[in-house]
This record gives C-alpha cells, sequence and structure tokens, in this order.
C-alpha cells in the first residue's frame, strides 16, 4: 500500500492540467513574491533561493524577474511536475536548476538566502519540524518566506460538513494563532493573513478541480467520507453557497546572524586587529577578514591574529578578497585590475558553534567599489560592531561621527575600544555623548606579544562579554 507522500507524488504527477485550474495559487504566488521583496535590502537581494514545491513555476517565474542575479533552484516531489515546469521556462535561464525533492526533509549541505513556498506545507506531516529543517538551511540572515492554508479556508464547507456530523476533509489545517506561536530557536517570526474569495458555481466541479491540481488527496491526518455523505453534502453547498474561502497566512521566518562582532574603527592603524585578536582570544572565536589589502607591504591581518592568539588553523578563515597595494579597498582592487563585487563576499558557513570576529578593512566609509561602503558589508552581515578608537586629541569628533552613522544605518553597537594612552577625560565625553559602554581601554604597546594579547584577553573576559555572548 502505498504511503502518503507516495499519494501526493502520483497525485502532483497526473496533474496535467495544473496551470488551467490553480486559479488561488496562481494569486498566492503574486501575493508571495510582494511580501518577499518587502523584507529584502535592495542593496542586498538573496543570491541564492531555493523554491519548494515549485508545480507548474507560477512563483518561479516571479522569482526570476524580482531577482535577476540570483541562482534560484526549483524543486518538488512530483518528478512530472518538475518536468513540466523545466519544459514552460526551457533552457533561457542558466541560473535556474532544477531538484525533485520532498521540501519537508531536505538533507543537503547548500545553503541559501532565501527559501520560499507557495500552498505546498500544508502537505506537511508535521509543519513545525519541517521549518525547522528549513530555517538550518539558511544563510545568516537568510529568510524562509511561504505561503500555507489556515483552518478559516473552507468555512463554507466546513459548516455543512459539522452540520451534517460528516467527517470534516478539511479540520486538519491550523488554525493562525497556532501558526503564530511556532517557535524556532535562532529565527524571528513574523505572520500575516490574506483572505481569497474563490468563485464555486458548483460543489462537485470544486472536487473535480481539485483532483486536477493533484489537490484532491486526502490529508494525513483526514478520515475518508462516504461517496452517499458527499453528495449530500454538495448539494447543500449548491444551494446555499457559490464561493469558496480561502484564508492564507504568509509566514517568514529570518535567520539570525550566528555569534560574533564586525570590529571596525574610526580610521586606519587605530588598532583593529589587535582589539581583533583579544577578542579571539578571549571569546575562542573564529577570525574573517573579508577584504585584505596591503599585501605587499606584509603578509596580512590573518597570519598577524593566528601568530598572536596562537589560534589553531580552523579558527582563521581565510580572506574573500586578497590586494596588494596598502590602500583603500576600491583602488586597491583598481591597481589588481578588478572590481570588488559585494555580493560575492558572503558570510561563511565554517561548521562550528564557535563566535566569529569580523573585522573591516579601513574605517566604516572606506569606499568598496562605486556606490558600496565597508559600512554597505556590515548591514550585509547585521553582526553587532564594535568600534575601535584612538585615546588622543580628535578622538571625541571620530568616534562620535561614526557612532552616530552607525546607528543611521540600524545597526547594533555592541560597545567600544579604546586603544592608546589612556585619557580619563575623552573616555568619559565619548560615553556621555556616545551613550554608549566603553568595553576596553588598552594603553599604547610599541611591540605587540602574544603574553600581552593574553593579559589584555582577560580585561575583555567581563561579565559584558559573557552577558552578550549567552
Amino acid at each position: 500500500m502505498a504511503n502518503y507522500k507516495d499519494t501526493i507524488t502520483k497525485a502532483f504527477d497526473q496533474a496535467h492540467l495544473y496551470d488551467q485550474y490553480a486559479r488561488v495559487q496562481k494569486i498566492s504566488a503574486q501575493k508571495l513574491v510582494t511580501n518577499i521583496k518587502k523584507n529584502f535590502n535592495k542593496k542586498f537581494p538573496p543570491q541564492t533561493i531555493l523554491e519548494i514545491g515549485c508545480g507548474t513555476g507560477f512563483l518561479t517565474q516571479h522569482l526570476l524577474r524580482a531577482f535577476p542575479e540570483a541562482r534560484i533552484v526549483a524543486s518538488d516531489i512530483s518528478p512530472k511536475m518538475l518536468k513540466r515546469a523545466q519544459e514552460k521556462f526551457g533552457d533561457a535561464h542558466t541560473r535556474l536548476s532544477y531538484r525533485v525533492l520532498d521540501g519537508e526533509t531536505i538533507q543537503t549541505n547548500d545553503r541559501y538566502d532565501l527559501i520560499c513556498s507557495n500552498f505546498t506545507f500544508q502537505w506537511f506531516q508535521n509543519l513545525e519540524k519541517g521549518l525547522v529543517n528549513c530555517v538550518s538551511l539558511l544563510n545568516p540572515n537568510g529568510c524562509l518566506v511561504f505561503s500555507t492554508l489556515t483552518r478559516s479556508s473552507f468555512l463554507e464547507w466546513q459548516e455543512i460538513f459539522i452540520r451534517n456530523n460528516v467527517n470534516n476533509l478539511f479540520s486538519h489545517y491550523p488554525s493562525f494563532e497556532a501558526l503564530q506561536a511556532i517557535y524556532i530557536n535562532g529565527s524571528s517570526s513574523q505572520w500575516k493573513r490574506e483572505t481569497l474569495i474563490d468563485l464555486t458555481m458548483d460543489g462537485l466541479n470544486f472536487f473535480k478541480e481539485l483532483k486536477r491540481i493533484g489537490a484532491g488527496t486526502l490529508h494525513d491526518h483526514s478520515s475518508p467520507v462516504k461517496v452517499g455523505s458527499l453528495k449530500h453534502v454538495i448539494k447543500e453547498f449548491n444551494k446555499e453557497y457559490q464561493y469558496t474561502t480561502y484564508e492564507i497566512a504568509i509566514g517568514l521566518f529570518k535567520h539570525f546572524p550566528c555569534k560574533g562582532f564586525f570590529v571596525t574603527g574610526t580610521d586606519t592603524e587605530v588598532g583593529k586587529t589587535f582589539a581583533a585578536s583579544c577578542l579571539v582570544k578571549a571569546l575562542k572565536a573564529v577570525y574573517w577578514k573579508p577584504i585584505q589589502t596591503g599585501l605587499n607591504c606584509d603578509h596580512g591581518d590573518s597570519i598577524t591574529v593566528k601568530q598572536l592568539t596562537r589560534c589553531s588553523d580552523t579558527q582563521i578563515i581565510p580572506p574573500c578578497i586578497e590586494l596588494a597595494a596598502p590602500l583603500s579597498p576600491e583602488e586597491a582592487a583598481k591597481q589588481d585590475s578588478q572590481t570588488i563585487d559585494i555580493h560575492t563576499v558572503q558570510f561563511p558557513n565554517y561548521g562550528s558553534d564557535s563566535p566569529i570576529i569580523v573585522e573591516g578593512a579601513g574605517g566604516i566609509l572606506v569606499p568598496l567599489s562605486f556606490n558600496y561602503y565597508m559600512i554597505d558589508l556590515m548591514k550585509k552581515f547585521n553582526l553587532p560592531v564594535i568600534l575601535v578608537s584612538r585615546t588622543s586629541l580628535g578622538t571625541i569628533n571620530h568616534t562620535l561621527m561614526s557612532l552616530q552613522i552607525l546607528r543611521q544605518n540600524g545597526l547594533q553597537i555592541a560597545g567600544v575600544i579604546l586603544n592608546g594612552t589612556l585619557d580619563p577625560s575623552n573616555k568619559k565625553a565619548i560615553e556621555s555623548h556616545g551613550r554608549i559602554n566603553i568595553i576596553a581601554e588598552f594603553e599604547h604597546f610599541d611591540t605587540i606579544t602574544p603574553t600581552i594579547i593574553d593579559r589584555c584577553a582577560k580585561k575583555l573576559a567581563s561579565e559584558w562579554v559573557n552577558q552578550l555572548m549567552a
């Protein structure tokens, strides 16, 4: 005897008239892509997308238009349904690939900026478990956005089923409130609902159309209805109603960035790498400098941090971009006949629960390329920011301006580290006018050694750090 998922697969394999009768699915796909676009920064659209239950491509076509640079994997549990989608789009989109899979139990090492699905998750046997699995496949700050049916769908039919004491074929859908209550560790959630009315002139045609689009299979939690009872229900429906209500829940789960900090400075040579080394040591963290310049002058900050912290090779993630000249990333790239594409700088999946310390290049408004600055990379990764400042004359102005820009861009500021000769008055002014905590003050060292890093790291292993990393 075929199991539930095999039955679903067979039903959708046979849904040759899906495009003709899936009216509500078409409307829902339009609404879903509108919500998807609202939840992505225009500067940082998703680069990798997995669509679950693509069917014949209603949502896929919207995704192709909305995100013209993204690599999209269109998937479906039904091989024949997937083939219909492939025939519809042909070979015109080289960034579109196809995969047969069960969206409820995906097993892959791939990670995505966006996972989305239209009218598929109501077929899951364990919705919450399926959602947890999907969220686990997201990149940091990635989104899971989907539409599904709620218990307030098919109210007209449900009323007649209940009145006639007949098994309610639509009782298995969760309530909107139950969906809102779903909590997935490591993510935030938002829900909204849409009500659609589909004209249903004849109840028998309603069930025939469900079968034609592959949706006539009884849910795993539903009990069958005797033919005579169903005929009676249809007869009453035809007398009382000429429409069917669909309540669609649109769910969004956003994956939190992993634990860690983005270390930036008020300007260059302010001590970012020194501060980053102390943080790596104090937190037993992983270190990553996405963009490294100045390699024709020294061996780079990754090697410096490794030597100063005496950490393992696995705690150092190589840069995405390495440039020779000790200049701003934009200018150094020009000298190497390159252009920095910020979209190719993807957050690493380093396979560890350790926090990560990400060190920027230069200050927050250092240009990376035309119209893109270091702060755009900070916004993309969305880690709490630690600002490293000098203690000398001029630091108040530089620090307060940097704090203001970070706040204007919606970034969370974890605190400030001061490097240099101790100056209590400057510290007090920055704390007061900047409304910020000074995490640590480090005196000036002519030579920095692993022993000095060990000593300074102990200052950071404070109650403040422990609370923030909990």
